[in-house]
């Protein structure tokens, strides 16, 4: 629908890049959900499961809060597989597609956490209400690493004991060979170090 005279080729284009901005979502949420598939097989593979069977977020709604209409960020929390109820360590995931500045690029921010007293994997899920410190803590040292005490705890972690964490560009994750070696054996070794 032409907005005046002259402007109907703009809102065909425009139009048609809306088109192509949903297909490319789309085809976005299709390499997202394939790369967490294949996440899950490997740490099931390592012993490690998902703490929620098919839940990746909290933040998409179907009301007119526009903000939850495109996902910003998954989690996959993954619990020892002998250790459903309680746990005393996790390793997760949270992929960030419009990090926190200076970060300019989707990201992966790897944690490896050990609570003292074993925690509900649904207790750990409900009180990581943000990692935007973490990010930011991390942009300049993306390597993995202990993470201060007031960093773990602020809105991210706050009965965890020890974290550990580091950063992957999401890009970077290109296949499964890239996934094991840049993500999962580092984020694994990170964890045998908290345990140690």
């Amino acid at each position: 629908m032409p907005l005046a005279d002259g402007e109907s080729n703009m809102s065909v284009t425009l139009g048609e890049s809306i088109k192509q901005a949903t297909q490319f979502l789309k085809r976005i949420h299709e390499d997202t959900a394939t790369l967490i598939t294949t996440l899950d097989g490997i740490m099931a593979e390592r012993g490690w499961l998902p703490s929620e069977k098919n839940r990746v977020s909290e933040d998409l709604g179907n009301g007119l809060d526009r903000f939850r209409w495109v996902i910003e960020n998954l989690y996959r929390i993954y619990i020892p597989q002998e250790r459903q109820e309680n746990t005393p360590q996790i390793a997760a995931f949270q992929i960030d597609f419009d990090p926190p500045q200076p970060l300019d690029q989707a990201i992966c921010l790897l944690v490896a956490a050990h609570f003292q007293t074993p925690t509900p994997p649904p207790v750990i899920w409900r009180n990581w209400v943000s990692a935007d410190r973490v990010f930011t803590w991390l942009a300049q040292n993306p390597t993995p690493q202990e993470l201060s005490p007031d960093v773990l705890h602020e809105s991210f972690l706050p009965q965890a004991h020890q974290g550990r964490a580091f950063l992957v560009p999401l890009c970077d994750l290109d296949s499964k060979e890239a996934l094991v070696t840049k993500a999962v054996d580092p984020l694994l070794a990170s964890v045998r170090a908290l345990s140690a």
